[in-house]
């Protein structure tokens, strides 16, 4: 998917943002792919708007929740769903890119077998990462709004 925007949502609050990570695992579940190659999720979004919590709740979804959330430091976090039964994706990665400067930085991590299994892949700071190809993605966009705890989140 890519392309235009799909829809638009307001969260109120860092449990609505998990909420909807939780949906879109949900959606994945039991959605209808392949299963030979991997789905990339591209999260675009200032530091603070809520990226890494609605993968915190996609996540939960598959019962697990890790002890540290973002992987900015570790660069790339792999999990394994615990709830299988429709899900095409043998494995989840999720990608911070925010202190890497190209694709050509993803190689030490292995990314190149990573996107050619049947994963998915969430990737914060997608933009970062100048060069990468990828042939299926869905982009999700993360903006503050007017309210302290309010954000607006696209799916495109």
């Amino acid at each position: 998917m890519s392309g235009s925007k799909i829809f638009e949502i307001k969260s109120f609050s860092a449990d609505t943002t998990r909420q909807l990570g939780r949906f879109l695992a949900h959606l994945l579940a039991n959605a209808s792919f392949s299963g030979k190659r991997s789905l990339v999720v591209f999260l675009k979004g200032d530091l603070g708007s809520g990226k890494t919590t609605f993968v915190l709740g996609f996540l939960k979804f598959f019962g697990i929740k890790p002890l540290a959330a973002s992987p900015t430091f570790v660069l790339l976090k792999h999990y394994s769903p615990k709830r299988k039964k429709n899900f095409p994706f043998s494995d989840i990665y999720h990608l911070d890119a925010y202190r890497l400067s190209s694709a050509k930085d993803l190689k030490p991590l292995g990314f190149e077998k990573i996107i050619n299994s049947p994963s998915l892949i969430f990737i914060e700071w997608p933009e970062n990462l100048k060069g990468l190809k990828v042939k299926e993605k869905i982009v999700i966009e993360f903006k503050y709004g007017s309210k302290e705890n309010e954000r607006i989140i696209s799916f495109s």
